[in-house]
C-alpha cells in the first residue's frame, strides 16, 4: 500500500466557478439593494458573509495551491470583502462614509486586476470592468453624495458576467473544451525596460 500510496497522484477541479458563483450571488444580493429590488435586512447579511466572503475565500486556498496568483489575490481580496460587508457588525463600528477610502483602495485593485484580466480573456476583463465601475460609483456616492443607482447597475452587471464566468469554467472543466465562449485576450503583456 505504501508504494502506490506515494505514486499516487492529485488531480484539482478549478475553484475559480464557485469563486466566481460566490462573487455573483454576493453583488446580485447588493445590486438589487442599491437598486430597491430588495432590501438587504440583517437576516440577508450572513448569507452575503458566507456565500460571497466564505466561497471566495475557499476559491482563492484552492487556486494558491494550484498555483494560479491572479485568480487567488482576485478572490481572497474580494472574499474579504464581503466577508467585512456581510459581518453585522460593522455598521456599528464604522458608517457607510468612513468606508471610502477603503472603497478607493478597491477601485485601485480592480483597475490593475481588471488590466491584467484582459491578458487573460475578455469575460475576466468584463468582471473585472463592471467592479472598478461598481467601487467608482461608491466613491463617488460617499464622497460627492452621488446616489448609488449607477453601482448598483454596475454590480448588477457584474453579477451577470460572474455568473456566465462562472458557468463558463464549469461547463469546460466538465467537457474539456470551451462550451461558453470567452473570448480571446484582449491584451498581452510586454515587458518594461528602464
Amino acid at each position: 500500500m505504501g508504494e502506490n500510496f506515494k505514486e499516487m497522484k492529485m488531480h484539482w477541479g478549478n475553484p475559480a466557478a464557485l469563486g466566481l458563483f460566490g462573487l455573483s450571488i454576493s453583488a446580485l444580493a447588493a445590486a438589487s439593494d442599491k437598486l430597491g429590488l430588495a432590501v438587504m435586512e440583517p437576516s440577508l447579511m450572513p448569507w452575503v458573509f458566507f456565500l460571497g466572503g466564505l466561497a471566495l475565500i475557499i476559491a482563492a486556498i484552492f487556486e494558491l495551491k494550484c498555483g494560479d496568483t491572479f485568480a487567488a489575490t482576485f478572490f481572497g481580496a474580494f472574499g474579504v470583502f464581503w466577508l467585512a460587508y456581510g459581518n453585522p457588525w460593522w455598521e456599528v463600528s464604522a458608517g457607510w462614509e468612513d468606508l471610502g477610502i477603503i472603497m478607493v483602495g478597491y477601485l485601485i485593485f480592480s483597475l490593475y486586476m481588471m488590466y491584467a484580466a484582459a491578458t487573460i480573456d475578455k469575460v475576466k476583463f468584463f468582471v473585472l470592468f463592471f467592479a472598478a465601475l461598481m467601487f467608482a460609483g461608491l466613491v463617488a456616492n460617499v464622497y460627492w453624495g452621488a446616489t448609488l443607482k449607477f453601482a448598483g447597475i454596475a454590480e448588477l452587471f457584474l453579477a451577470m458576467t460572474g455568473f456566465y464566468a462562472s458557468a463558463a469554467i464549469l461547463m469546460k472543466s466538465m467537457a474539456g473544451f470551451d462550451v461558453l465562449p470567452v473570448g480571446k485576450p484582449l491584451l498581452e503583456f510586454k515587458e518594461i525596460k528602464l
